[in-house]
């Protein structure tokens, strides 16, 4: 006999994608972290509220929890922290719109804003999984920006050109759905990450090495971001690591010290017995997480409210 449903909870409520892993005072951290770009994360509630109590509250340590920092492997950042004191009331406005959201945007955001968040914390001890994480919340919030866009047939002609040529010619054309059909999901988790970095990418950063070849190349920003997709699939479907130069600490260069943006195009760059071509290393863990920050919050204004213009307009 199927079990019953607990009364109270309608089966909209009752689902896995609703649940967050996450307390209130850990949400606004990672919504926090999110738009200030910094490492954060809650400590646990220290106060209770009760009702007819006191305005103040009074303490409460059950759940205080100080988060613990792991040395960084490289001694230094990889992804460089913020210089001097972080003025969160910049933060206030953004973080206030964040009540006019869809409940299905909020929960998005949530989510992403906590990979990113998870990313900061854990770059300088495993940046490896840091990629991961960047990569994951592009990807929660291309679910949601990308649903419905694409048809099966569209991706397919669009992932594998070829292959349909090859039905067409063989005279199989009327296999061409069906094959699209069992091969949409592979296909639609690669279009929606670039189609989504595509539309809400931000341009260079403000700060660059005056050496074109420690640049990333903004024109073909595409590529770029398409080349970190595909070593994430190998990294989590052939165990293939990630390139070492890219789990690196990035360098210095020029009179104003600013960091490289890539490994050195032109040379090959050694990570223990293994090599790599600058040209096959498209940028650096604090570039990506740049990008990511900065579409994030792009998708994150794309979906306030806009006050109407007025009659003078």
């Amino acid at each position: 006999m199927a079990a019953e449903p607990y009364p109270g909870i309608s089966e909209e409520l009752d689902h896995a994608k609703w649940w967050l892993g996450l307390s209130i005072d850990e949400e606004v951290a990672v919504l926090v972290s999110l738009l200030s770009g910094i490492r954060l994360r809650s400590a646990g509630a220290v106060r209770v509220f009760e009702a007819e109590g006191e305005p103040a509250g009074v303490p409460w340590y059950m759940h205080y929890n100080p988060p613990v920092q792991l040395p960084p492997i490289w001694h230094s950042s990889i992804i460089p922290s913020h210089d001097g004191a972080v003025n969160l009331s910049d933060t206030c406005d953004l973080l206030g719109s964040f009540a006019t959201l869809s409940p299905a945007s909020a929960i998005t955001l949530i989510k992403a804003a906590r990979h990113y968040s998870n990313a900061l914390l854990i770059a300088n001890s495993d940046p490896e999984q840091a990629w991961l994480q960047l990569v994951t919340a592009v990807e929660v919030v291309a679910v949601q920006y990308q649903a419905g866009r694409f048809t099966d047939v569209q991706l397919l002609a669009d992932a594998h050109a070829g292959l349909v040529k090859d039905l067409q010619k063989s005279g199989n054309e009327e296999l061409i759905p069906l094959v699209a059909k069992r091969l949409s999901r592979s296909m639609l988790a690669t279009r929606r990450f670039l189609e989504f970095l595509h539309d809400f990418h931000p341009g260079p950063p403000p700060e660059r090495p005056q050496d074109d070849s420690n640049r990333v190349d903004w024109d073909q920003i595409d590529a770029a971001v398409k080349d970190i997709y595909n070593h994430r699939s190998r990294l989590l479907h052939e165990g293939i690591p990630f390139p070492g130069p890219l789990l690196t600490r990035p360098a210095r260069s020029g009179e104003d010290g600013t960091l490289e943006e890539r490994p050195q195009a032109g040379v090959i760059h050694a990570f223990g017995r293994a090599g790599w071509k600058g040209e096959a290393l498209p940028m650096y863990l604090h570039v990506f997480a740049y990008i990511v920050r900065q579409s994030l919050l792009a998708w994150w204004k794309s979906l306030c409210p806009r006050p109407e213009s007025s009659e003078l307009d």
